[in-house]
């Protein structure tokens, strides 16, 4: 039987040279039948594997009759049974074999005849709507589709007039009742998602979905009732005529998908609600164009039971592609309506003082470019006559527009349904001043990265939870939007099938699809690695334990990473596999040999030095006379932020054949020092207690260790005494030690305590290093002091 329905569809595939919408739904319907029998096939070799399998093992098991042998009757009838089931059930599975093979070819042949159908559709050219050739032509067909138009209609008022006046009271009542439902329903869900919804992003996203659906189900409500009476009688009375019959589902999915889109659009732009928007849409643009939903969805409505009539009634090809025409005309005239119109209010906008409008980015004044030209070229080719160009890009733009819109709604519920079940404590996010709560970032707001936090596994399960729903929701837009160019995704990539001439180097065989395939994997990859280096950077990253510099080389690892396997994917879509670059590596060798010796140095070193981590990202190091801030890692250098701001460059090989000092590496604490000279008179142990009080008494000074003060020593007929106490960073101890020297000053002046010396004075000096801290921009340095005789006119720090 799949046999036969196979040939029927390769007979029918080979005398059918149609190239118009119908020659199209006949291929589809082939399709089907092609793809029936290949599954009968499939499930029939499926079938009789194993009883094959069984019945060779049971021939197994009679062992191999050797020549001039005799064997008992019935084990040679046996074996003659088994060896004639044996037979039978191998030709079965290699003909159902067979004709899984054949389909896929007819399957194959089917698409390659859709697409050059579709082909040609798109570059004929007919007489065009502005000129009388086509008006004549639809003028003469006019007549006959008039008639057929009238036959429905006379059919649906037959059936309307039918009705009894109760049953049809009892539709405008419902009607009237699924409005007031609406009504209600959607001031519940907005009180309810005010008061119950924590606050956060979680109440606008769900408000904009509720939007949604309540406009879906109150015109699938609305059309449905209205199509009960016209059911009623269809199904009691006299079998109704074909397009009678299909007229009510036509209506009810065209009402559905159009109220989608105009409540998509009213979600998105939210013109009476400017704090509910979801989109970041200037409020002057949102109101003016808060009629754009509503009319595109009208709009759609029309265009689809417009079609759908004119393939139920088999009108004239005049009547359908000037109803195509005009259709994809007044839809490409709304948008273009809608952008003009967006333009100058937004221009109108930035003119005013007191309204300043934010510059948009440069990919979305492209974006908007591009929509521009596309839908200007796909007017110009409905008025030049090219109808089913034109109506096609037009439909196809407001498709994407769909499909965007969609996936962002989703993409953005996903995300915060998801936070706000597995990142409970809204104290534990941050508001980003909107007044809603939203998550600004998951980090904590102490900056302190060392300490746990209770939510941080629920943070990073949220931040997995939801990526892993935008990367689906993702792949769900891509196939939507490739699917109306063929049956899916598939289709599209079976076409580089077509390029069969290419170019041979050695043993390698470049097609040109194969290259074009290359770029895009390449692109694409790219692209994904870049994306997720900016996902674990900004979203989970900060939700771990690890500290910035860990961070930094996790995601510069991953880019190496990323980068080859993109290459890797890029080379075997183009064909070179990675047996096959052995000649590669052995050129670049020598290229390695005689100029490439330093850069393969510092790559390499690059790579130590994010593996072993001696120095990693906001490390303090010093390195020769080169002292300052790590703040990058790159694959041939690292970047050393001085203390006047400026940025040294130096090779990674520097860091692992030198000596370098690190002073953050093992402990992130500051020693703040400070050596005071007394005479030799002064009570010691009041100075000691004093000195004691100032570094207890200073926030900064950390308990633990606890600060000391000690007497170091007389030197010159003076006491010197040693003040010492840790902070939380050594870029910390320069304005601290500051602060306390002020503070020891104010405090021993007050208790009489002179600090006066007769010939010379002790100053502070610092030999961390230079110009590290962040507080010191003169270039004074932090750290450890000691002291060091100065005459009595100088004073201050070195």
């Amino acid at each position: 039987q799949a046999r036969s329905a196979l040939d029927a569809v390769q007979k029918t595939l080979a005398s059918d040279t149609s190239t118009d919408s119908a020659g199209d739904l006949d291929l589809a319907n082939l399709r089907a039948a092609a793809l029936a029998a290949q599954a009968a096939g499939d499930a029939t070799a499926t079938e009789l594997a194993p009883q094959l399998a069984d019945v060779q093992a049971r021939l197994a098991q009679l062992g191999t009759l050797t020549a001039g042998a005799r064997e008992m009757p019935d084990v040679a009838a046996e074996r003659a049974a088994l060896q004639q089931s044996s037979s039978a059930l191998d030709a079965q599975v290699k003909l159902a074999r067979l004709l899984t093979v054949d389909a896929e070819q007819t399957v194959s042949q089917i698409a390659t005849r859709r697409r050059q159908q579709f082909q040609n559709r798109l570059g004929e050219r007919g007489a065009s709507i502005l000129g009388p050739r086509f008006w004549s032509e639809v003028s003469e067909d006019a007549p006959r589709d008039a008639r057929q138009v009238l036959g429905l209609l006379q059919g649906a008022s037959a059936v309307v007039v039918a009705t009894p006046a109760l049953a049809l009271a009892g539709v405008l009542l419902a009607v009237s009742a699924i409005a007031a439902l609406r009504i209600a329903l959607r001031r519940w869900l907005f009180k309810l998602t005010a008061t119950q919804v924590p606050a956060s992003r979680l109440r606008r996203s769900l408000h904009a979905f509720t939007v949604v659906v309540l406009s879906v189900g109150t015109a699938a409500g609305a059309a449905a009732a209205l199509s009960l009476p016209l059911l009623g009688a269809l199904t009691s009375g006299a079998p109704p005529s074909a397009p009678l019959a299909a007229l009510p589902p036509l209506v009810l999915g065209a009402v559905c998908f159009g109220a989608y889109v105009a409540g998509l659009g009213k979600a998105l732009l939210a013109p009476s609600q400017p704090s509910w928007r979801l989109t970041a849409v200037p409020d002057h643009v949102a109101q003016g164009l808060r009629w754009f939903p509503l009319q595109l969805g009208l709009l759609i409505v029309g265009v689809w039971v417009t079609e759908g009539l004119a393939s139920l009634l088999n009108t004239s090809l005049a009547t359908t592609v000037a109803l195509n025409c005009i259709t994809a005309l007044a839809i490409g005239a709304a948008m273009a309506l809608a952008i003009v119109r967006a333009e100058r209010l937004r221009r109108e906008a930035e003119r005013e003082p007191d309204h300043p409008t934010p510059v948009r980015p440069f990919w979305l004044v492209m974006l908007f470019g591009a929509a521009w030209l596309t839908l200007a070229a796909s007017l110009l080719a409905l008025l030049l006559g090219y109808v089913a160009l034109g109506s096609f890009v037009i439909k196809q733009i407001v498709w994407t527009q769909v499909v965007l819109g969609s996936a962002y709604l989703l993409a953005v519920l996903v995300e915060d349904l998801v936070m706000a079940l597995l990142v409970s404590p809204p104290d534990a996010r941050a508001s980003n001043g909107d007044g809603d709560g939203d998550t600004n970032s998951l980090r904590d707001m102490d900056g302190d990265d060392h300490k746990p936090h209770p939510y941080r596994i629920g943070e990073q399960a949220a931040v997995l939870l939801s990526g892993m729903g935008r990367l689906v929701i993702s792949l769900l837009a891509l196939m939507l939007l490739l699917a109306p160019f063929g049956e899916g995704p598939a289709e599209l990539f079976r076409r580089t099938d077509k390029l069969q001439n290419g170019l041979n180097i050695g043993e390698v065989h470049i097609l040109p699809g194969a290259v074009l395939q290359a770029l895009l994997v390449l692109t694409l990859a790219l692209a994904g690695v870049k994306v997720l280096q900016r996902w674990l950077q900004n979203n989970y990253l900060p939700t771990t334990r690890l500290d910035t510099g860990m961070q930094s080389s996790a995601t510069t690892l991953l880019g190496y990473a990323g980068y080859v396997c993109a290459v890797s994917l890029a080379m075997s879509a183009v064909g070179i596999g990675l047996d096959r670059i052995a000649w590669v590596a052995s050129a670049l060798s020598v290229g390695i040999g005689f100029g490439l010796q330093a850069v393969v140095q510092n790559f390499v070193s690059g790579l130590i030095l994010l593996a072993e981590r001696p120095v990693k990202v906001g490390d303090w190091v010093s390195l020769g006379t080169v002292e300052g801030d790590i703040r990058r890692i790159n694959m041939r250098a690292t970047e050393i932020q001085l203390g006047d701001r400026s940025t040294v460059i130096v090779p990674n090989s520097e860091f692992i054949t030198k000596t370098v000092r690190n002073v953050t590496h093992a402990n992130p604490l500051g020693l703040v020092q400070i050596k005071l000279p007394m005479p030799l008179g002064t009570p010691a142990n009041d100075v000691r207690t004093l000195l004691l009080a100032v570094l207890q008494d200073n926030p900064d000074i950390l308990k633990t260790p606890a600060p000391n003060v000690q007497l170091d020593g007389i030197d010159h007929s003076m006491l010197v005494f040693n003040a010492t106490g840790y902070v939380m960073s050594p870029r910390a101890a320069y304005g601290v030690r500051s602060a306390l020297l002020f503070e020891a000053l104010s405090r021993l002046a007050s208790a009489g305590i002179d600090l006066s010396a007769p010939t010379q004075v002790f100053t502070l000096s610092g030999s961390a290093g230079a110009g590290l801290s962040e507080a010191d921009p003169a270039g004074a340095t932090p750290g450890v002091a000691s002291a060091n005789p100065m005459p009595p006119t100088q004073a201050g720090t070195a």
